[in-house]
């Protein structure tokens, strides 16, 4: 034990061992991590000339090397001894897709043997093995060392994930990737299909906001991962920082819209909705700025706002769980998912967390947990709405099932309005609102029905039309109010002395009324006239504690089966009777001379 301590302090204390790499055999995959001794160039204005002659050599503890995010150059170095009874080639895997500029010097026998530019700034193409990644081809003879030296410059976060591998290995590992990723993608993409049709048969907000953040997420990670600049656009070395940072900003915007809509946050809790509503306007800022401000200047800002947005809508969607949005605990559930992976994504970016496996792909794999669970939360939401739906039809069809079971129990001939019954509109358009008498053009539209039903059954039709006698003087002397009093009089009599569900009395206009009696004979109908020219009569209104008598006057006009006329005529010539009840002497029925 006391051994190995010494030999680790050893280690420790000569930086030149303990960046030394002996090759193992045979080697498949070799992680440069902790063999990487490493200066910071805050004046970018150190050569591999001056590097060499260094010795402040620091030596990096970490399972990735990562500074975050910074502006200096970053010189690495790595010491290779291959003690392998073959040269292999092998690969070194620069594994992160985002950064700009990266030299590579190969040095052996002190001697500057090879020197390779390469980095995103520059045309996909210009690569020397056209993959994501950046991959460097190393030949190392039996029993050589090699002196590796890297430069890396990037408006980005400064990780350099190192592996050597061996070139066979690798075609392996990167085939299983390729399918891992594959599979991811096509995934999402399914998603953003699936989901895309039903925005469409739906028209629904919540799922063009989802289907939105979906894409961005997609095209996030394919930035990330290097998919896009490979195959999407490997000339556009700009656009490729900058769609990173577009996709991060529509990220927040659209996952935020999207939980204001499927939380309905506003019924819950204003100021947290006012909030979302601040964080969209600062990831719209950030979008817009994105076309004309660098990268540089704004990742760091969207990675703050990015961690924000999460932790504040997983926040609020417990808090609308809490206050009855049932729809939340699934939003929870998903959102967490995506929570702890951008979460961890986002502190692996700042320098905080460690470049792994798990923390490298912690994004791909909450999103893609989070965006299947979010969409079987959308169905079932649909799912939910469509039960409240069908359940609120039966209890409508339930209610009117009981309504017309009661109004055909007590009267089974008014299955003809029901139709007018059901139509709020219709009823307005159609009825007095004083007096609650249908009006003039509900008359005039009865009359034709009734006209054309009389040619059809030969059957007589009687008309009345009244006018209460000297209304203006009853207006005058009692007013308005007392005038309105007696038109509601008026009507309540009328409709208590009509025989018959067919028969109708309207409002003709003014202090005019008219009563269409369907099937009625001249005696019949002077009949019904006379009962309630007798109701009125006898009728006292009540107004200010006097009892003040009124009277009307009636024509009686009869439609008979060889009538041919129009509503008008027939009105017409009730009103003739009318007007002649008016000229005998007021307050009495006058029954049409003129056969029609």
């Amino acid at each position: 034990m006391l051994v190995r301590l010494q030999l680790i302090t050893i280690l420790i204390i000569i930086p030149n061992i303990a960046g030394s790499v002996e090759l193992p055999v045979p080697l498949e995959r070799y992680d440069l991590a902790r063999n990487i001794r490493y200066i910071e160039d805050p004046s970018h204005k150190l050569t591999i000339r001056d590097v060499r002659q260094l010795t402040d050599w620091k030596h990096s503890r970490q399972a990735v090397f990562n500074q975050g995010y910074n502006d200096s150059s970053w010189w690495l170095k790595v010491s290779i001894d291959n003690t392998q009874s073959n040269s292999n080639e092998y690969y070194l895997e620069i594994a992160y897709a985002v950064i700009d500029y990266i030299e590579v010097f190969f040095v052996q026998n002190d001697k500057l043997e090879q020197h390779i530019e390469t980095g995103d700034k520059a045309p996909f193409q210009n690569r020397l093995i056209q993959h994501r990644f950046f991959i460097i081809p190393v030949n190392i003879q039996e029993d050589e060392s090699l002196d590796l030296y890297l430069k890396i410059k990037t408006s980005g976060s400064v990780q350099v994930p190192l592996v050597l591998w061996d070139k066979e290995q690798f075609l392996t590992h990167e085939s299983r990737t390729t399918i891992l990723n594959g599979l991811f993608f096509g995934t999402m993409i399914i998603m953003f299909l699936y989901n895309g049709l039903i925005c469409i048969i739906l028209r629904s907000k919540t799922y063009l906001f989802y289907i939105g953040y979906v894409i961005s997420m997609v095209i996030m990670l394919a930035g990330m991962g290097g998919y896009s600049f490979q195959y999407l656009w490997p000339n556009g070395t700009q656009w490729n920082d900058q769609s990173i940072l577009v996709a991060l900003s529509c990220i927040a915007i659209f996952g935020i819209l999207f939980s204001q809509n499927f939380l309905q946050i506003q019924n819950y809790t204003r100021l947290a909705n006012t909030l979302s509503n601040v964080l969209i306007v600062c990831a719209l800022s950030i979008f817009l700025l994105s076309f004309f401000v660098p990268y540089a200047q704004l990742i760091r800002e969207m990675v703050v706002l990015a961690i924000i947005s999460c932790i504040f809508m997983f926040i609020t969607a417990i808090y609308c769980y809490l206050k009855g949005a049932t729809a939340a605990k699934y939003y929870i559930a998903a959102w967490s998912f995506m929570l702890v992976g951008c979460t961890v994504l986002a502190l692996n970016k700042l320098g905080i967390l460690p470049s792994v496996l798990l923390t490298e792909y912690a994004a791909h794999i909450g999103s893609s947990i989070e965006v299947m669970m979010l969409s079987f939360a959308l169905a079932e939401k649909i799912n939910r709405e469509k039960r409240l739906r069908i359940l609120a039809q039966e209890q409508a069809l339930s209610i009117q099932n009981k309504y017309n079971a009661k109004l055909e129990s007590t009267v089974a001939a008014r299955t003809q309005e029901l139709e007018a019954l059901n139509s709020q509109l219709l009823q307005l358009s159609t009825t007095d609102s004083l007096t609650g008498l249908k009006n003039r053009r509900y008359l005039d539209q009865y009359l034709t029905e009734e006209l054309a039903r009389l040619a059809r059954s030969q059957r007589p039709m009687a008309v009345l039309l009244l006018d209460i006698d000297h209304f203006k003087q009853f207006n005058d002397s009692h007013g308005h109010l007392a005038g309105d009093e007696c038109l509601k009089r008026v009507a309540l009599s009328l409709e208590s002395c009509i025989r018959w569900p067919s028969d109708r009395a309207t409002r003709y206009g003014g202090e005019e009324f008219c009563i269409v009696l369907p099937e009625t004979h001249a005696e019949d109908a002077q009949n019904v006239a006379e009962r309630i020219r007798n109701k009125i009569e006898t009728q006292k209104i009540e107004w200010e504690g006097k009892a003040i008598s009124i009277t009307v006057s009636i024509g009686v006009q009869i439609a008979g089966q060889d009538f041919q006329g129009s509503p008008t005529n027939l009105l017409s010539l009730a009103d003739q009777a009318l007007y002649a009840s008016k000229q005998n002497g007021r307050n009495q029925v006058t029954l049409s001379s003129v056969t029609c």
